[in-house]
């Protein structure tokens, strides 16, 4: 990548003035790799933004294939013995964390048996408790109930007694309503009966005087009818005398 590859890359504008070769194609703070001589001090213009902007690099050199071998094998090292050193740390954190959730678990099953003998026991005093209030509050039912049961005994007697004193005065009341109904019966039949005699004798004189009338008028006519039979057999007698 060349210095002004760099420039396009970071979008920073176009060099305003050349390089020296040497430097062109590698020598850039922002790259990783430098082909560079011994440290050195670059200055570089380019425009901006429309602004002349004055850039200064330090460039180092590129270091030898030997030395970046060595440097690789260090890295390995380091990395290696940082890897150990991590693992030494991650199991002695392990532990840690391992021992710290043991005595966790200890405190917590600690608090647990506090606290379940704590509900235990408030358990066992609010059971006390509710008890001691059921038997109370039985007990005033109880008193309660007692108490309804004598105030409706004694209303149950009170109105026996007036249900009693009801029925004796309706059945006073009614024995003398019905006395006093068999008496207008009596009398009315009395006098029901008075008529009926007075009538039937009335009538009965009317059927004999009737009867009586009857009679003569059949005496007189049955002596008619006899007179007559008697003149027509004498005229009979008469005319046949006479032939």
């Amino acid at each position: 990548m060349s210095w002004s590859d760099y420039l396009a890359l970071s979008e920073v504008g176009s060099l305003t003035s050349s390089l020296d070769t040497r430097y062109s194609s590698a020598c850039d703070g922002g790259l990783a790799h430098l082909n560079c001589p011994p440290p050195t001090l670059i200055t570089v213009q380019y425009a901006k933004y429309g602004r002349s902007v004055t850039s200064s690099r330090m460039c180092s050199p590129e270091p030898d294939p030997a030395d970046r071998k060595a440097e690789n094998v260090d890295n390995k090292t380091d990395k290696k013995a940082e890897n150990v050193d991590n693992q030494t740390d991650s199991k002695a954190e392990n532990a840690d964390n391992q021992t710290d959730r043991k005595a966790e678990n200890v405190d917590n099953q600690t608090d647990s048996k506090a606290e379940n003998a704590d509900n235990q026991m408030d358990s066992k005093a609010e059971n006390v408790d509710n008890q001691t209030d059921s038997k109370a509050e039985n007990a005033d039912i109880k008193t309660d109930s007692k108490a309804e049961n004598a105030d409706n005994q004694t209303d149950s007697k009170a109105e026996n007694v007036n249900n009693e004193t009801d029925s004796k005065a309706e059945n006073i009341n009614k024995e003398t309503d019905s006395k006093a109904e068999n008496a207008d019966n009596r009398t009315d039949s009395k006098a029901e009966n008075a008529d009926n005699r007075t009538d039937s004798k009335a009538e009965n004189a009317d059927n004999q005087t009737n009867s009586k009338a009857e009679n003569t008028d059949n005496q007189t006519e049955s002596k008619a009818e006899n007179a007559n039979k008697e003149t027509d057999l004498s005229r009979k007698c008469q005319q046949r005398d006479r032939q």
